[in-house]
């Protein structure tokens, strides 16, 4: 039998892309996989910072997970979303009703 592919059940940490990770358990020859990449399954702030201005240039990037933003947003620059999604969850000040009034 031949696995053509392999999904993460319960992963790890610490490993790096390149990786060769050896699966235990069944019979015969040891199946390996290598870690192709490597991934945030949830982020916290861990340095807020302030500053910001309205009109600022916002850059979202790494990673291809969804970043939240739970409090107001008020910003009518760019907001820039490299990868992943942006999940807007508070107030949009620059939103009336699905229009989006300043910004791009």
């Amino acid at each position: 039998m031949t696995a053509a592919s392999a999904a993460v059940v319960a992963g790890g940490s610490g490993y790096n892309v390149g990786n060769t990770l050896t699966v235990s358990g069944g019979t015969g020859t040891a199946a390996t996989l290598t870690v192709s990449t490597v991934g945030v399954a949830s982020a916290t702030v861990q340095t807020a910072s302030t500053g910001y201005l309205v009109g600022d240039v916002i850059t979202v990037m790494g990673g291809t997970g969804t970043t939240a933003i739970s409090s107001q947003f008020n910003n009518t620059g760019t907001v820039d979303v490299e990868n992943g999604i942006l999940d807007l969850q508070g107030q949009v000040d620059q939103i009336s009703g699905n229009t989006l009034t300043a910004g791009t």
